[in-house]
């Protein structure tokens, strides 16, 4: 007998390896650069370069970058990279899966040896899991044998449809305001590109990001000024397979970014062209809900049903959220008469489940560039961190948990992006600011179940001295629990027959209900 099945895409997520390795090296000041006295700030970034897999080793390549704003006889930075290789267990691992990596730093520490020398230790955090692509078949028509009798039940899932991953490069131009002095060289510069919204389309994946700028530079009158922007850009990616019904998840990992001096309609250096190179992640699938053959049987033959047991996943919820979070840095560097920067990096410490809500719990590591009040004018930086908590709702998730009777965190999986959409400071007293902040959390939470289907199906003659020793004609009384379905399988008839001899238009019985039962002929 011949099944017909539906084929689902899926992708198994296993392997889960976190490890941290620390990097640590000096680096000497520039010729051309003056003597440090007082380190300002400090930024980094790190990339990976691939993870080859052999032998049961990932071997995972990638390179920390930094840079520091620092003061000596003048304002000025110094940037450098260090190189790491890790390798990382990875028994079991085949040609068909696919290693995917994360690289976070956990601490940057540098620390003046002298003012020609500084030493960078840093921390970092690799995330490595596997992925696995297989086609499940869910089966919904048997050919072979007209007098099979079959129930069916529906089925919902998310199907993968789209793994791809991609390079979004962002450019965009920040114009100096007409009161500020032309460009002569930029001493210090940070670009952040916050993804807002992801959003599959016809035409591909509509990416809405937004672009926050801020550059410390020389003017051509020698004065040290500073300047702030954001802006909101959106682009359309080509993506094989897009369509507007599909949902999307999209991470987005900051590849780096540069700054160059530009002139504007006149000619004059008054223009800073921001290039901001992300990889993404693109991950889209289509929510289906379909019918499939639950069970099977043949009244006047046995039946020999082969089952396998499938995963499938649902699509819960796909949630874009915002969260507030505010508190006060206190600070013993001195009276600030005022801010000329404040970023933020978001650290998720905690994501739990209640009911029918994922709860979130996260810090904001805030750095706050200040001048010092009097006539030193002291630029320096304000560190701290500020507490947020959202709540995500999830409906349905509950009961879903319920009806396996399984706990959140056996069944149920989720992503999520957390972006810094908004952050400011304001300063509060002599010795204090107040930041205030907006969360962007991009979550995605799928509950998993497993179902055994049926994969394969033959059919051999019933013994037929037994069956003819079954009564021809049997008088039931309906018990708790049972359904016409049961019924006419376990007597060798159909439930189109016993609604013909009971005279029944309906399916629904109740228990103590007296029926009549007619055995099929062989």
């Amino acid at each position: 007998m011949e099944l017909e099945k539906h084929i689902i895409h899926n992708n198994v997520m296993r392997n889960l390896i976190e490890t941290q390795i620390s990097v640590d090296q000096d680096f000497n000041v520039s010729d051309v650069k003056p003597d440090i006295e007082q380190m300002i700030s400090k930024k980094c970034n790190v990339l990976l370069n691939g993870v080859r897999i052999s032998d049961g080793r990932a071997e995972v390549r990638g390179t920390l970058s930094f840079a520091i704003l620092y003061s000596g006889n003048e304002l000025a930075s110094m940037q450098g990279s260090i190189d790491f290789v890790e390798n990382l267990n990875a028994d079991g691992v085949d040609d068909n899966e696919k290693a995917v990596c994360d690289a976070y730093v956990e601490d940057l520490i540098i620390r003046l040896v002298n003012s020609r020398k500084v030493n960078v230790r840093a921390i970092i955090t690799l995330k490595m899991h596997c992925e696995k692509y297989e086609d499940v078949g869910i089966p919904y028509e048997c050919n072979g044998n007209d007098e099979l009798q079959v129930r069916m039940k529906n089925v919902e899932y998310a199907q993968l449809c789209i793994n791809s991953t991609d390079s979004l490069r962002t450019r965009q131009n920040f114009e100096l305001p007409q009161n500020k002095p032309n460009i002569a060289e930029i001493i210090w510069d940070e670009a952040e590109v916050c993804p807002v919204a992801f959003q599959m389309t016809d035409e591909g994946l509509k990416a809405e990001m937004l672009v926050t700028f801020f550059v410390i530079y020389r003017g051509v009158d020698d004065t040290i000024l500073w300047h702030e922007a954001q802006e909101n850009v959106t682009q359309t990616l080509d993506v094989s397979g897009a369509a507007s019904d599909l949902v999307c998840f999209v991470s987005c990992r900051p590849q780096g970014s540069t700054t160059q001096i530009r002139p504007d309609f006149d000619g004059e250096d008054r223009v800073f062209e921001v290039e901001a190179l992300s990889e993404l992640g693109i991950n889209a699938f289509e929510e289906k809900k379909q019918e499939m053959i639950e069970d099977c049987y043949i009244p006047s033959k046995e039946l020999d049903i082969e089952n396998s047991e499938v995963t499938l996943r649902q699509l819960l919820t796909h949630n874009n959220s915002k969260c507030r979070a505010q508190g006060t840095i206190k600070t013993d560097t001195g009276k600030m008469s005022q801010i000329c920067r404040c970023g933020g990096k978001i650290n998720i410490e905690d994501i739990s489940y209640e009911e029918n809500n994922v709860e979130v719990n996260g810090t904001i590591d805030v750095t706050v560039m200040c001048l010092e009040a009097g006539d030193s004018g002291l630029l320096y930086s304000v560190n701290g961190e500020i507490p947020f908590h959202q709540s995500v709702e999830v409906r349905g998730m509950k009961d879903f948990c319920g009806a396996q009777n399984k706990k959140p965190e056996e069944v149920i999986s989720l992503r999520m992006n957390a972006g810094l959409e908004r952050i400011a400071a304001n300063i509060s007293g002599q010795d204090g600011l107040d930041v205030k902040a907006v969360v962007a959390l991009d979550l995605i939470v799928f509950g998993k179940h497993n179902r055994s289907v049926i994969s394969e199906i033959s059919s051999r003659n019933i013994d037929e001295k037994q069956y003819m020793s079954l009564p021809l004609i049997t008088g039931y009384i309906v018990k708790e629990g049972d359904d016409l379905w049961s019924i006419a399988k376990s007597h060798h008839t159909t439930i189109d027959a016993i609604k013909a001899c009971n005279n029944l238009t309906k399916e629904k019985i109740v228990p103590k209900d007296r029926l009549i039962l007619i055995k099929s002929a062989i």
